[in-house]
């Protein structure tokens, strides 16, 4: 998460597109932080991890476990079926217990995007690692460190021409006290309606579209915090099932090697891709793929309670 900085720094009058990291989409989904309910602890097991080039289709088979999704399957009044279906299994889930003195709910994820310094004109690709500790109050600490850039092979001359700058990124450490959310949510803290009819009404005011492919990214993202609650869950999945364009892709994996129910939608050249687990409607994964090749991914990797902003909750071993 969190390149847009990057992309900023390279270009400042560089208008951001809504992906699962932008963030846009962020200020979004920390709108939801302090729900009084939210998802028992979430944990998963890490399997193996390959970090390369978004390069060829070929790279991707490998990194997705050598499947590609199917975007030309299932149907979407199937896909909105078992939307649906996970929406009832999302609402029926207990909530978290309320944090005590000092905890915070900790959300653990790992991001894969491209980033492109529009001035010099080459491209690469980051992995950035963040931890996020959150209180119903607003109090947070968040952390994202960030891995080697890898150079996208198409753009190695222009990288060249321009001296062959390291592609690398400043950790981020950030904190704040209770309202010390960053400015510029967009929909205030406390206000994100669980009810689907209002909730989709809010993320479409509130991104400044109505795009089917971009409500969707913006509604999957509000369930990337372990704060989101069984009724968010319920109302988003419920939003997603009415989007026009969603299909069913099926069982697929995450980067991680993770299974969930894959969701994808079509829009501006770009298939997005939403894996959600059908026991609890927990969002595992959010992924982009353009003319068939991976060019970002978001995946969750653990989450609980920690009993301090500086704890982590780690995955099951």
């Amino acid at each position: 998460m969190n390149f847009d900085q990057l992309l900023i720094d390279s270009d400042p009058a560089r208008d951001v597109s809504f992906s699962p990291d932008s963030s846009e989409v962020q200020q979004i989904l920390l709108s939801i932080l302090n729900s009084e309910q939210a998802i028992p602890p979430r944990r998963r097991r890490i399997r193996s991890r390959v970090v390369v080039s978004v390069a060829a289709a070929a790279t991707v088979a490998v990194i997705a476990g050598g499947v590609l999704p199917l975007f030309s399957g299932g149907t979407q009044s199937a896909a909105a079926a078992t939307l649906r279906k996970f929406a009832d299994v999302a609402a029926a889930q207990p909530a978290l217990q309320p944090l005590g003195p000092g905890q915070y709910y900790f959300t653990q994820s790992e991001n894969l995007q491209q980033a492109y310094a529009v001035d010099k004109g080459f491209q690469y690709t980051q992995l950035a690692h963040r931890d996020m500790w959150l209180r119903s109050d607003g109090s947070f600490h968040l952390t994202i460190t960030y891995e080697p850039g890898v150079l996208i092979p198409s753009t190695r001359n222009q990288w060249v021409a321009a001296g062959s700058p390291a592609l690398t990124q400043v950790p981020i450490d950030q904190a704040g006290g209770p309202g010390g959310i960053p400015d510029g949510v967009r929909i205030p803290i406390n206000n994100v309606s669980t009810q689907p009819a209002q909730l989709l009404s809010q993320v479409e005011s509130a991104g400044a579209t109505q795009d089917p492919s971009q409500v969707f990214i913006l509604l999957a993202s509000l369930l990337e915090e372990t704060t989101a609650s069984p009724a968010l869950r319920a109302a988003v999945l419920t939003d997603i099932a009415t989007l026009g364009g969603v299909k069913s892709l099926g069982t697929v994996r995450d980067q991680l090697g993770i299974t969930g129910e894959g969701f994808s939608i079509f829009g501006d050249g770009m298939n997005q891709v939403a894996i959600f687990e059908p026991t609890t409607g927990n969002l595992v994964a959010q992924e982009t793929y353009q003319d068939g090749a991976l060019v970002s991914w978001w995946d969750f990797v653990a989450g609980g309670i920690a009993d301090s902003a500086s704890e982590t909750v780690a995955p099951h071993s």
